[in-house]
């Protein structure tokens, strides 16, 4: 049995203490779960483990929605096997795209203001940039554009180093959350 790991020696340790106590000791790093769709009584009902690949979420988050289910609204299981639980794979993805857009709703939250008052063509340089997306100084925009490349716009007015503040507005409804590095096609000349 070879065990593949990217985490680091601590993991691969761990990894080998593991297989050193047999197969049914591996912890959950390591146990991978097969995402299954099934038909029971006409209608089709997913796994935990398909439900995560469907809506892109990790083992820990499934896990929490799950047992705080009575607060957040997680449908309850419609089948169980063993101690595998089974959902209605329609049910869930409806409640899927809701919970989607009240987390994205909930992030963008978090971002600074942005002023959308003036003219959409005006042209405006670092300090007024800065002062538009609701950051504390221009230094913020220096360092995006000197320190991740491609996550804030290029200047439209390259030799002036100025934007346009709809340029500055795409970028900020492109925003996730405070703190996440880049965005797909952010790069000016990718609009």
């Amino acid at each position: 049995m070879t065990i593949v790991t990217s985490a680091g020696p601590r993991a691969a340790r761990r990894a080998r203490r593991c297989r050193s106590i047999g197969p049914g000791a591996a912890p959950g790093l390591l146990r991978m779960p097969t995402p299954e769709r099934r038909i029971h009584e006409g209608r089709a009902v997913i796994n935990r483990a398909e439900l995560m690949r469907q809506l892109q979420i990790g083992e820990s988050t499934a896990e929490r929605w799950y047992r705080e289910r009575a607060e957040n609204g997680h449908p309850e299981p419609v089948h169980r096997e063993g101690r595998r639980l089974y959902w209605d794979e329609d049910e869930d993805e409806d409640e899927a795209v809701a919970r989607a857009q009240e987390r994205e709703a909930a992030k963008k939250a978090t971002l600074t203001p942005v002023d959308r008052s003036a003219e959409p063509d005006e042209l405006v340089d670092a300090e007024e940039a800065a002062r538009i997306l609701g950051y504390a100084s221009p230094r913020t925009i220096t360092s995006y554009l000197a320190r991740n490349v491609g996550y804030f716009p290029d200047p439209d007015d390259v030799e002036g180093r100025r934007w346009h503040r709809r340029t500055l507005w795409a970028f900020a409804d492109r925003r996730s959350r405070p703190g996440r590095a880049g965005h797909a096609n952010t790069r000016s000349d990718q609009r």
